[in-house]
């Protein structure tokens, strides 16, 4: 499947045994940009969406429990991705619009960006102005 530009997925390392396994963001080996906000959507009900709206910031987007549709933006074109994996991440650059929809009941996501909350900018559509950022 072709993404809009500036979306892409990331592959996660994740390390197993018989205990489990363990995901790390090491911001060196294993990140394309450096965090600096972290947070979790939970999304109790499948079918109602979240988000509809471009960022300023790039993001990381993790499904850490169920499963997730994303509608990408990037003003020219448009795709749906799902992502039910922990071990696959969805990365954006700032200017893609998204809507995220989940598709089980329970999901929950988790979002590392770029940017603080109180410096971030929302959008209403796509900005591919800012995509190179």
């Amino acid at each position: 499947m072709k993404l809009p530009s500036g979306a892409r997925f990331y592959d996660l390392t994740s390390h197993e045994d018989k205990r489990g396994s363990l995901t790390a963001f090491d911001d060196v080996t294993n990140m394309p940009f450096e965090a600096r906000r972290f947070f979790f959507i939970k999304m109790p009900s499948p079918g109602i969406p979240r988000a509809e709206h471009a960022c300023s910031s790039e993001q990381m987007i993790v499904v850490l429990h169920g499963m997730v549709s994303i509608d990408i933006d990037d003003g020219f074109h448009q795709a749906t991705i799902e992502l039910h994996s922990d071990r696959q991440a969805l990365w954006l650059k700032p200017g893609l619009w998204i809507r995220m929809t989940g598709n089980t009941s329970n999901t929950v996501l988790l979002v590392l960006a770029s940017e603080l909350f109180s410096e971030t900018k929302y959008y209403a559509s796509a900005r591919s102005g800012i995509m190179n950022k």
